[in-house]
């Protein structure tokens, strides 16, 4: 079963019409866009590899140029996020594992402009919305409980080329620098201290106007 603390639909339809409204009436130096892709996850932890879940990405971004080639970025999106590990009944392999978790992440980076593309790095802080864990047998029940934490800090590189005026795709790397929780009975392995998420993201942004 899916479970939300939260709905953010609301938070996001008032950042929309907060940054539209701002970019006109900043110029030129000021870009709100709005970007909408996959995202590939895996979970640091978990004793699974491969970025093999797979779900949505997307929000709404403002940059504000500083100069010719630095600018800030702020913005809001929604990201799903966990791992999986599909069964292979063909080699004997019955296993199954889905962990899905929803966030909304608020971004905040410092970008450098080289001819069409636009390198980005800095922190998001995310709020986690929802959470859902199963195995081949159905949802995990956990005894003692094992929840995942509210909240998660990360580390963010991103890469955009412009693909014209208006247009742009970007390449993005989301990794926790907080475990997302513990690890089975509060393990700890050296820096190890629990789980961590693993993101790429693959987004198609529009710029407004």
């Amino acid at each position: 079963m899916l479970r939300f603390n939260r709905h953010p639909v609301s938070t996001f339809i008032l950042t929309l019409l907060l940054m539209a409204g701002v970019s006109s009436g900043y110029g030129q130096n000021f870009k709100a866009c709005l970007r909408l892709g996959v995202s590939t996850s895996q979970v640091s932890g978990d004793d699974l590899g491969g970025f093999d879940k797979i779900g949505f990405a997307g929000g709404a971004f403002a940059s504000l140029a500083t100069s010719e080639k630095f600018s800030w970025e702020m913005g809001i999106h929604y990201v799903e996020k966990g791992s999986r590990k599909a069964a292979n009944p063909g080699k004997g392999d019955y296993r199954f594992y889905l962990m899905a978790l929803q966030y909304m992440e608020v971004p905040v980076l410092l970008r450098y402009h080289k001819d069409n593309f636009i390198f980005g790095f800095g922190p998001s802080f995310g709020a986690l919305i929802g959470s859902k864990e199963k195995d081949q047998y159905g949802d995990i029940p956990y005894n003692p409980p094992r929840p995942f934490n509210k909240t998660e800090l990360n580390a963010n590189l991103t890469i955009a080329y412009n693909l014209g005026e208006r247009w742009e795709f970007q390449w993005r790397l989301d990794n926790s620098i907080l475990p997302i929780r513990p690890h089975a009975a509060g393990a700890v392995y050296r820096w190890n201290r629990g789980q961590y998420n693993n993101v790429l993201m693959f987004m198609l942004g529009y710029n407004l106007k």
